[in-house]
């Protein structure tokens, strides 16, 4: 059960914290990185030039309407400067041409190619540290633990130019904003070209590929000539390129860079952190029901900012719709809690209107929703806790066969929220003639209810400052109830049909009252009829059948009874299965003649599904079990034998004086076997008759003689008589010797293979034989029949223009079809030596 229970130390917590600004020891400040190749594709990236000089006037004193460097009077290795710090674009053909190591420039030439300046574009932050009073450094000189400045190691082009370790060849630029006042510093020192702008004007000149140099800029010594003015918001731009191997060094030093705006929340209206004002922190509870106000104040640094406030929005984290926003505008939001048990954040997120690049402040807070004030109590039938409800129990029917039932009081707030058990409850009966209550020692909430008599009486609990809540008894003097319940076939066709009845006492149940009944197996309900019997202990069911989905002969569906009769209502009573298995399937499999391979043959066979797992019989006799009919004529000796495959699988072998006909005979299990189903059911005399249907096409593939040699292998004496008529066919069409070569028996069960269409020599199916690497060889072989259902290939090993093939396999592929025209296709393999 959960409480809710502010406690002492949550207040002293919240009361002793103080908020005081705080630099951020770390300062991610966002740059973009362009990087370039350092293959000698590009001709200004890592380009033959001479010393390491500085060069100043490589770019103008004022940037490009995108705040992009432009380029300047003393150019070096730079007339391409503008393609420096933007996105490669296709379509320049042209590059810059430089005559000697000095960058001497001869003009631009047309190339075949437009990615002499391709770059890779890499949005990223560097992390400043915070140093004390507000300076921050980013340091990579290879000095004092420190590594080089190759941030875009494994990025963008990777290591280049080859074997260096590194990524060279990228620049890199650096936007933001700040706030003038006394004391702004810059200061730099690395390599290669550094230009740095303040206001939108060259302040730093760095440029040239050098070692490393070193630039400072005081904003207090320029602020009259930059038109920098106390309080005011200018831009800051600096630009970074690093074009030459072996070394890239940084090292920035600055106090122009400041933490962003903050946010915090507070629950009181008015100044923040005075006068015990503080903020919200971590999660906090408050109550449903009763509104519930948030105010966000928003600090520039340090400073609060009452004129930011009104700008702060707000957005909601309320999966489960705990909440209601009332209001929120201000700065300030007020919720409505209406669920317990739940929570909801609120995040405020504030963007400066005098920094449109700066990236939005934003803080959020969690609320962890409890119940209400005490308002009502409810009556419910379980000690469970339910958290939420807005009803209380209104009647309890106690039957004849309980003597007694058990109540418990809740205490709710208005919105139906648990609070507690009622641990002052007071009950009382109005007709303690029919039933007495009586509170549990040591848990008053909980109360017994004991049936006295016959009737109906009010129960009513209450607690002091809270209204009452009452329920009506009903205490029941009759009860008939279900004793069984079984499930019948009457025409014996596999499906549900009748559910006999049988109750305890003697009932009527009219027959309008059919509409109480309900009957579901699984997924599957049934339509009831009608209900016959009238009156007595017993009682008979009549549904319309399910035929559209499996055989029911094992099912117990579940029988239910609503309230409307004197019968007590049951849900889902489980029936007793009543029904006998029955023939499901009966698939025929025709034997094989009698042949060289097979002296004796094999006898037809009928493979027997039941409709249910059954208990066979001890020695079984299969015409004692099976009755095989011929239409509606019974047939009598019609197996020799059987074999159990399963608790529901046989194989019946069927006598020599049958011949089974599909489209006329029919299988049925007889009632008096000694075959019973699981819960010994008999089979149904009238069971359904299963017609007997030809099993799928089995084909199986004997060679006589594998592996042959073509014109000296003779086909032994007794396979040539058998397949005779194969052979002589074959011969018939490309010429053979029938004498030699090898003969593949053909055995088919299951459903009859049928004559291809449009041959006069009763061909069977179409026999392709390919070489080992899949060319075909021979085309014009044909399955013929020998017998009955044993069928042949005969192949003298000659190709398709006769001639002897060589050592090796052949695979044969034949294609057959049944006589539903449905099509198999089967493949051997027959070496040749």
């Amino acid at each position: 059960m959960k409480r809710f229970i502010p406690t002492l130390l949550s207040v002293i917590i919240l009361s002793s914290f103080a908020f005081s600004q705080q630099y951020p020891d770390t300062l991610w400040v966002k740059v973009t990185f362009y990087d370039f190749h350092a293959d000698g594709s590009n001709p200004e990236f890592e380009p033959d030039h001479r010393g390491s000089p500085l060069k100043r006037g490589m770019v103008a004193d004022t940037l490009s309407a995108d705040r992009k460097p432009v380029l300047g009077n003393s150019p070096y290795f730079s007339y391409y400067l503008h393609k420096w710090f933007q996105p490669w674009t296709a379509g320049d053909f042209t590059i810059p041409v430089y005559t000697d190591r000095n960058g001497t420039y001869d003009g631009a030439v047309t190339v075949d190619y437009d990615t002499a300046f391709i770059n890779t574009v890499i949005p990223d932050s560097l992390p400043f540290l915070h140093q004390g009073d507000g300076v921050y450094t980013f340091v990579r000189n290879g000095r004092n633990g420190t590594s080089e400045f190759f941030w875009i190691d494994e990025r963008g082009f990777g290591e280049e130019p080859a074997k260096q370790g590194h990524n060279f060849a990228f620049t890199m630029e650096l936007h933001n904003t700040f706030t003038y006042t006394q004391g702004l510093k810059f200061n730099f020192t690395g390599d290669d070209d550094v230009w740095a702008y303040i206001n939108g004007r060259l302040a730093m000149d760095l440029g040239g590929i050098h070692t490393s140099q070193t630039g400072e800029i005081d904003l207090d010594e320029i602020a009259a000539e930059y038109g920098l003015v106390e309080g005011g918001r200018y831009a800051f731009d600096f630009f970074y390129a690093e074009r030459h191997t072996s070394n890239s060094t940084i090292q920035v030093s600055t106090n122009l860079f400041t933490p962003p705006a903050n946010l915090r929340l507070y629950s009181k209206p008015g100044a923040p952190d005075v006068d015990g004002n503080l903020p919200i922190m971590g999660t906090d509870t408050i109550a449903a029901g009763q509104p519930y106000s948030v105010y966000a104040h928003v600090f520039d640094s340090t400073v609060w900012k009452p004129e930011w406030d009104s700008l702060v929005t707000w957005s909601v984290i309320d999966p489960e719709g705990n909440v209601t926003i009332l209001s929120q505008s201000g700065g300030v939001i007020q919720i409505l809690p209406s669920m317990a048990f739940g929570s909801v954040t609120l995040t405020a997120t504030f963007k400066k209107p005098d920094n449109p690049i700066a990236a939005e402040a934003s803080t959020s807070v969690s609320f962890y929703i409890g119940p209400g004030k005490p308002h009502h109590i409810t009556i419910q039938t379980t000690p469970d806790i339910i958290l939420h409800t807005e009803n209380s129990l209104q009647t309890l029917n106690i039957p004849e066969d309980q003597a007694s039932a058990t109540l418990y009081a809740v205490v709710r707030d208005s919105l139906g929220n648990f609070i507690r058990f009622a641990e002052n409850a007071v009950w009382q009966s109005t007709v303690p003639q029919v039933a007495t209550v009586t509170p549990e020692q040591g848990r008053v909430y909980q109360a017994l209810v004991e049936k006295k008599d016959a009737g109906v009486t009010q129960v009513s609990v209450s607690e002091s400052g809270l209204p009452p809540a009452v329920v009506e008894i009903s205490a029941n003097a009759i009860h008939i109830g279900l004793e069984s319940a079984i499930t019948g076939d009457i025409d014996g066709d596999g499906f549900i049909d009748r559910i006999d009845m049988t109750f305890d006492r003697t009932v009527e149940i009219p027959a309008e009252m059919v509409s109480l009944f309900r009957v579901v197996n699984g997924e599957v309900s049934f339509t009831i009829d009608s209900i016959g019997g009238g009156s007595g202990k017993s009682f008979r069911l009549y549904i319309k059948e399910r035929t559209d989905g499996e055989l029911q002969t094992d099912w117990t569906p579940l029988l239910s009874i609503g309230p409307g009769t004197d019968i007590t209502p049951v849900q889902n009573f489980l029936c007793t299965d009543g029904i006998g298995p029955i023939v499901n399937k009966a698939i025929y499999f025709p034997g094989a003649l009698r042949s060289g391979q097979n002296a004796n043959g094999t006898p037809d066979t009928i493979k027997v599904t039941i409709s249910e797992l059954v208990k066979w019989p001890a020695n079984p006799d299969p015409d004692q079990i099976f009755r095989y009919y011929r239409g509606t004529k019974p047939i009598s000796d019609a197996f020799s034998s059987i074999s159990i495959i399963d608790d529901s699988t046989a194989i019946l072998v069927v006598s020599s004086n049958i011949s089974v006909e599909t489209d006329r005979d029919s299988l049925q299990l007889a009632s008096s076997s000694g075959l019973t189903d699981r819960i010994s059911n008999d089979p149904l005399e009238n069971g359904r008759k299963a017609s007997i249907d030809w099993g799928n096409v089995s084909i199986v593939y004997i060679p006589s003689t594998n592996p042959f040699v073509p014109l000296v292998t003779k086909i032994p004496p007794a396979v040539r008589n058998y397949y005779q008529p194969v052979i002589n066919r074959q011969v018939a069409v490309d010429n053979a010797d029938p004498d030699y070569g090898t003969v593949i028996g053909v055995q088919v069960k299951g459903k009859p293979l049928a004559p291809v269409s449009g041959r006069a020599d009763s061909a069977y199916g179409k026999v392709a034989v390919y070489d080992a690497v899949g060319n075909l060889i021979k085309s014009n072989i044909w399955l013929y029949k020998a017998d009955g259902n044993e069928f042949g290939i005969y192949w003298d090993g000659r190709n398709e223009n006769g001639r002897q093939v060589g050592r090796g396999v052949y695979l044969f592929r034949v294609v057959t079809r049944d006589t539903d025209k449905k099509a198999k296709i089967g493949q051997f393999k027959i070496g040749v030596n």
